[in-house]
Formats: structure tokens, C-alpha cells, sequence
């Protein structure tokens, strides 16, 4: 009988024992869980920390209340600068983004200007040194056709003097020279009209010194006027279908 108690209390003392060892097995599980998901938030706190900071949204015993107004302004002003209804960071980025935007745009569009001015300089800098050119040589045309001394010059403008005086002086006497007709333009206009006229006359009398001598041929030429009034006669038959 006794023997059986004891098998009974040892049996007990077993189990107990096992029940404890599962117990305490499950309290070190527990405990590492607990300090891992420790380490975890340890974790997670420092990065919201970093990035709190970097916002400048972390409170510093240091700041004063000025310190905070200040920071508000600055909030403010940025709202006000994108032209947000709301400042939250999407908003702000899509709004920087929509500046950048028109920026490219009007970026772009003054580099075609610059093009097209680069352009215009180019062309306008040609220009002016093709007339820079022209105009150098005309003054040495001018400079090789005046070659009077300044005496010389002095003499003519004195001769030019007497010659409009007397000029003056016959008009007065004979009213008839101030017309048209024997003022120099109209001068220059006939002779240049009698020059054409000329040049005219001399290849006409050219063209025609090939058939001096020569005499026409009356029979070629009535056939050849036969010929003429057919084709003219089938045209009119054909135009009167």
C-alpha cells in the first residue's frame, strides 16, 4: 500500500515538475518575443525621431514661442508661393512640379527666340559689312574721280557763281528759258532718247545690210501665200463644224 503512494506521489512530482519546465519554457518565449518587438519600436521611434527632425517638427526645449511663429510664417509663405489651398507634401510637390513645368515651357520657348535673334544678328552683321564694302569702294570711286586741289575746287565753285549769275540775269531778260523744255533734265532726256533712236537705227541697218542687193522673188512668194489662205480656209472649216 505504501509502495503505491509513492509510485502515486513521484508520479505527481513528475508531472509537476514537466507542467513547470513547459511554463517556464513558455515565459523565455514570451520574453524574447517581448524584447524583440522592444528592439522593434526602439527602432521604429529612432527613425520617426530622424525624419521628425529633419521636418524640423521636433519641439527643442531651446526654441521660444517667437521661434514657433517664425517656423508658422515660414509655412506660411511656402503655402503662398505654391498657391496651396492646403500644405501637405503631395500638394507641394505637384504644385513645384506644375512650376517646373511652366518653367521648361517658357524655357524652351526663349531658347527658339535666342535662336532666331543669333540668326537675325547674323544676317544683320552680313548686311552691315556688304554695305561697309560697297561703300568703301564707292569713296575710293569718288576719291580716284576727284582729284582737284582745294584751290582748284575754290576756282570752279567761283566760275559756277558767275555762271548762275549770268544764267540769272538772261532768264530775267528772256522769260521763255525757264521753261521745261531748255532746262538740262529735259536736255539730258532728249539725248538720251536720240542715243536709243541711234543704237536702234545702227542694228536695224545691221540686221537688214545681209539682204542689201537682194530682190524678191514673186512666184516663191505667191506660193507662198496660196499656201497661207489654205490653211486658213481648212482652220475655218474647222471652226465652223
Amino acid at each position: 500500500m505504501e509502495k503505491r503512494k509513492d509510485l502515486g506521489l513521484h508520479s505527481s512530482i513528475e508531472d509537476y515538475l514537466s507542467m513547470a519546465n513547459l511554463h517556464s519554457s513558455d515565459v523565455e518565449e514570451q520574453i524574447s518575443m517581448l524584447k524583440s518587438r522592444i528592439k522593434f519600436y526602439k527602432e521604429e521611434s529612432a527613425k520617426m525621431e530622424s525624419v521628425l527632425s529633419k521636418l524640423h517638427l521636433i519641439d527643442h526645449p531651446s526654441k521660444t514661442p517667437e521661434e514657433h511663429s517664425v517656423m508658422v510664417q515660414k509655412l506660411a509663405n511656402l503655402q503662398k508661393k505654391f498657391d496651396l489651398k492646403e500644405l501637405t507634401p503631395n500638394a507641394a510637390v505637384l504644385s513645384h512640379a506644375d512650376l517646373l513645368n511652366t518653367h521648361n515651357n517658357y524655357s524652351a520657348k526663349l531658347n527658339i527666340y535666342i535662336k532666331v535673334f543669333i540668326q537675325l544678328n547674323e544676317q544683320l552683321a552680313k548686311r552691315i559689312q556688304h554695305l561697309k564694302s560697297e561703300y568703301k569702294n564707292a569713296e575710293n570711286k569718288i576719291n580716284k574721280v576727284v582729284t582737284l586741289t582745294p584751290n582748284e575746287i575754290k576756282a570752279t565753285e567761283v566760275k559756277i557763281s558767275r555762271y548762275e549769275d549770268e544764267l540769272a540775269k538772261l532768264e530775267k531778260k528772256y522769260p521763255w528759258l525757264k521753261s521745261e523744255e531748255y532746262n538740262l533734265a529735259h536736255f539730258a532726256k532728249e539725248m538720251n532718247l536720240l542715243i536709243s533712236a541711234k543704237r536702234e537705227r545702227e542694228e536695224l541697218v545691221k540686221e537688214l545690210s545681209h539682204y542689201q542687193g537682194l530682190k524678191p522673188d514673186l512666184q516663191e512668194a505667191s506660193e507662198q501665200l496660196a499656201l497661207i489662205k489654205q490653211e486658213y480656209e481648212a482652220i475655218s472649216k474647222k471652226l465652223m463644224k
